[in-house]
């Protein structure tokens, strides 16, 4: 005998479930599968349990009201065998699907059904001696190849569980070691941060006593040698105070136009000032910019115990801000005194504020979603040569020449181990590294400004899938920001009097992509 095919359809002649054990075409079954109400007589009184045509023999048996199991046949077959095998398999259905069988239980059991159906009949259409129970036996049993399969994922997933936690410990220390160089550049331990401490400064610790200031880590103050107030020291401070007196500028430096205090140690700043910028950029294969973000914030770090500080700043109010042609936006902190930034561009607290000492403080925010505000811009140009590998041009250009990036890297999957042929690099040239395990290239390019605004790399990598080169990754970072603001003096909001203070200004990456998947 020879089972065609073991069909589940309406009356109707829809399919529901369709197990085909020879060579057929989609189309033949549905045709004959739409032939059967007609050629059985469905619904015209014919009581059969199978039909004879010119070519093959329907052997069909009702499961519930208008669903049928449908066998069929090639003519030579046994029908006694072939009733045999249709009771089987429409006990087997029942057992599958259970007491509830309607069209919607069928489709949602359809794998079970036809792994039943291929423990019931083989390939070639031809059936085994088989029970309820021994077929249900069969489908319950466990698999060698599937346990192996599985114990592999499971082991997938650990080792990347494991690449995870070592990279979250990685990203967790450089923010820390970021911290750490951030807490340095102010020259102080301001607000809990881990820095250096200028201990053997008498007017710095008689300073700290006055301001009601309490260290939480007592241990570092003990007894030992401290340094002198030199006259040296005393005559420099003189020279800088009459400076900052006569001419109102934060640093002497700037007026004498050479380091006045080259030779003895600098006392940290009580004001610290620091301007930072975060980057969010998505970019086309093409180099086209998808989608753009720039957020930054002004902070306030002071160590004096004074009633508030006035910022004085430049190109804030949109009324003279001639130069944020990129729709930037602008939000003082809740405390600000908002008619005298509008009107003069002075960020001072309202009266009776004060400045936590120690802490740092967000005065101002600022952003834009310009797509002009992209610094660098990445165009990435694979193509096959017809050999099994891809010639891939990989340019970078900067678009803000007045900024002067560094450490500027790029990160490109390869999609494979095997090492790139770099053929030819113009511009900027920079260092690679090929990483085969991770099956990627980095390029630190590292300094960028107007003088070396562009790099090009040439290479030839193995594979024919260009969409394994993306996303290519950007990091860089900078002593600039984007946004046109600057501070121009600080002052005492009490008496008005300049006050010395030291200001940073910090670009970085926040998300830099070209070619990811939005």
């Amino acid at each position: 005998m020879a089972i065609l095919s073991v069909s589940i359809c309406t009356e109707r002649g829809n399919a529901l479930v369709s197990r085909q054990f020879v060579e057929m075409t989609r189309l033949r079954v549905e045709g004959l599968l739409s032939a059967f109400p007609r050629v059985s007589g469905l619904g015209r009184g014919k009581q059969h349990s199978y039909v004879d045509t010119e070519t093959v023999r329907y052997v069909y048996q009702p499961l519930e009201d208008r669903i049928y199991l449908l066998l069929l046949t090639n003519k030579a077959s046994n029908i006694v065998d072939d009733l045999g095998t249709l009771r089987l398999l429409a006990k087997v259905v029942k057992d599958t699907v259970g007491s509830n069988l309607n069209e919607a239980s069928v489709r949602e059991r359809s794998f079970e059904i036809i792994f039943a159906f291929d423990e019931a009949v083989t390939g070639g259409g031809y059936t085994e001696d088989e029970t309820v129970g021994s077929i249900r036996a069969n489908l319950l049993m466990k698999s060698r190849e599937e346990d192996k399969e599985n114990e592999i994922i499971k082991a997938k997933e650990e080792k990347a569980k494991v690449i995870k936690e070592r990279r979250m410990a990685q990203i967790a220390k450089d923010k820390r070691e970021k911290r750490m160089n951030l807490s340095e550049q102010f020259g102080s331990d301001f607000g809990g941060h881990i820095g250096p401490r200028h201990k053997h400064i008498p007017e710095q610790a008689r300073r700290e006593k006055s301001s009601g200031i309490i260290d939480e880590n007592p241990k570092h103050f003990v007894r030992g040698m401290t340094l002198r107030r030199t006259r040296q020291d005393a005559a420099r401070d003189e020279l800088i105070d009459s400076f900052i007196k006569d001419v109102g500028h934060k640093n002497a430096n700037d007026v004498l136009g050479h380091d006045i205090t080259s030779s003895v140690p600098t006392p940290p700043r009580s004001t610290n000032i620091l301007m930072e910028e975060h980057v969010t950029v998505q970019m086309s294969r093409e180099g086209s910019v998808e989608s753009s973000e720039v957020k930054g914030t002004l902070r306030l770090i002071t160590n004096t115990a004074v009633v508030g500080c006035s910022i004085t700043m430049k190109n804030v109010v949109p009324s003279i801000s001639q130069k944020c042609d990129l729709g930037w936006k602008f939000a003082t902190h809740p405390k600000i005194d908002k008619e005298k930034y509008e009107k003069e561009s002075v960020l001072a607290l309202k009266e009776g504020e004060r400045i936590p000492i120690g802490r740092s403080v967000n005065l101002l925010k600022w952003s834009t979603k310009s797509a002009d505000a992209a610094p660098l811009i990445i165009n990435c140009w694979p193509e096959e040569n017809g050999d099994g590998n891809m010639n891939v041009s990989l340019e970078v250009s900067l678009t803000r020449t007045d900024l002067l990036l560094s450490d500027v890297g790029i990160i490109m999957p390869l999609g494979t181990h095997r090492d790139p042929h770099i053929y030819s690099i113009s511009g900027v040239e920079g260092e690679f590294i090929h990483l085969p395990e991770e099956e990627e290239i980095r390029w630190h390019i590292g300094t960028m400004d107007d003088k070396k605004s562009s790099a090009l790399v040439e290479f030839t990598v193995s594979g024919s899938d260009a969409d394994k080169l993306f996303p290519v990754s950007v990091s860089f970072k900078s002593e600039s920001i984007l946004c046109p603001v600057d501070v121009v003096g600080v002052s005492s909001s009490a008496s008005g009097e300049q006050v010395l203070y030291s200001m940073s200004k910090n670009l970085s990456v926040e998300s830099y992509h070209c070619g990811r998947e939005m």
